[in-house]
């Protein structure tokens, strides 16, 4: 498809009369990302990437809005964090809208924790002027701009229009680092001085390892004999809700509750722990002895953007009645374990969901419990 012919003019208009009216109706729950240089200069097949915390309110706003005038949306992509929305003219196909929501996912790196929230808390209004027309929508502000170019130019060394942007913005690379570092462990600087090529080959090696393990960790065959004494069970493959996103379970082992390990944060550095070294369990403990639950209060602050002061206590709240429960049933308990060589050369799983679960269970004396697998 030739993508070098430019919209016509009526056609950009009405996309950025939706982006506007989007804007004006749901305040700060989406946000467009990654805009060109030569922005509304939009061209046909061209996408427009946009980050949003509701996604089922933007799907029916979208569907809505271009309902009429020779306009309508189909899907030609629908996962569990990104959805293609195709804009069709006269059932030929325009534009596309590329919309994020969940968690940003990547192949190539771990992401310590979910940033789209605090980039859409700190999003910045972009106005423009077109057609003698005002029109406003949610940006990223610089910071937010450059961490998502540097885990786009990450992903895909070859798109260089976004080393380009982070050189072109002048910003400090050292301070740059440290921000991208409080989501993901790169360095900005090798990246950005690196040759696209030999980033793009440390990338192929990185998938080629990756789908050696999901080869092998996958095989039934493998797993029986890697898991003999700890009645695995094959499920089917099924996506399951933890909460900020969803994941894909494969299997189910029994495993002994002392041998799962945790991730807890402390001055920004993570450490896989016993249970009974994390703030959960403490904070539990604490309370069964009516001692001060304020470290736990802190720790969840730090550590976790969805919490604040103002509704750590209803987490609280919501932990003490998940012991009640499991203290009357603990059968239902399970947790979220990673598959990889520590869990099958060693027998020890780190905990990807389920420590306060974890923590109720060591507390009231449960010697096993059941560990999901997450699909690699």
């Amino acid at each position: 498809m030739n993508n070098s012919i430019i919209l016509p003019d009526e056609i950009k208009e009405d996309i950025l009369f939706f982006l506007d009216k989007y804007t004006k109706e749901n305040c700060n729950n989406f946000c467009v990302i990654k805009l060109d240089s030569d922005f509304p200069k939009l061209r046909k097949y061209q996408d427009l990437d946009i980050v949003t915390s509701d996604i089922q309110n933007f799907k029916n706003n979208i569907f809505q809005f271009f309902s009429s005038n020779q306009y309508s949306i189909s899907i030609s992509k629908d996962t569990n964090n990104q959805i293609h929305f195709d804009l069709m003219y006269s059932n030929e196909f325009i534009f596309r809208f590329d919309v994020y929501f969940n968690k940003y996912e990547s192949k190539y790196f771990i992401l310590k924790k979910n940033f789209y929230k605090d980039l859409l808390d700190s999003s910045e209004i972009f106005k423009l002027e077109f057609n003698k027309k005002d029109f406003e929508f949610h940006v990223p502000n610089l910071e937010y701009e450059l961490l998502i170019r540097v885990l786009e130019l990450k992903k895909f060394p070859k798109k260089i229009h976004h080393k380009k942007f982070i050189k072109r913005s002048d910003y400090d690379l050292s301070s740059l680092t440290n921000f991208v570092n409080n989501y993901a462990n790169i360095n900005v600087r090798k990246l950005i001085l690196l040759p696209s090529f030999f980033i793009s080959i440390k990338n192929i090696y990185i998938k080629l390892v990756k789908v050696l393990k999901r080869h092998i960790f996958r095989n039934n065959l493998f797993l029986r004999l890697a898991f003999t004494n700890k009645n695995l069970k094959k499920l089917k493959d099924v996506d399951i809700d933890i909460g900020w996103t969803k994941i894909q379970i494969t299997h189910e082992i029994i495993l002994p509750v002392d041998k799962l390990r945790v991730n807890v944060y402390k001055n920004s550095i993570s450490n896989y722990v016993r249970i009974e070294d994390t703030p959960h369990y403490k904070y539990l403990k604490n309370w069964l002895n009516n001692k001060s639950e304020k470290e736990f209060k802190d720790y969840l602050i730090d550590s976790y953007d969805e919490v604040t002061e103002f509704n750590v206590k209803e987490k609280l709240e919501n932990f003490i009645k998940l012991y009640k429960e499991l203290e009357d049933d603990f059968s239902k308990a399970y947790v979220v374990i990673v598959l990889n060589k520590n869990l099958i050369l060693r027998g020890q799983g780190f905990v990807f969901d389920g420590a306060h679960r974890l923590a109720i269970l060591k507390l009231l004396n449960v010697k096993k419990v059941k560990c999901y697998l997450k699909g690699i």
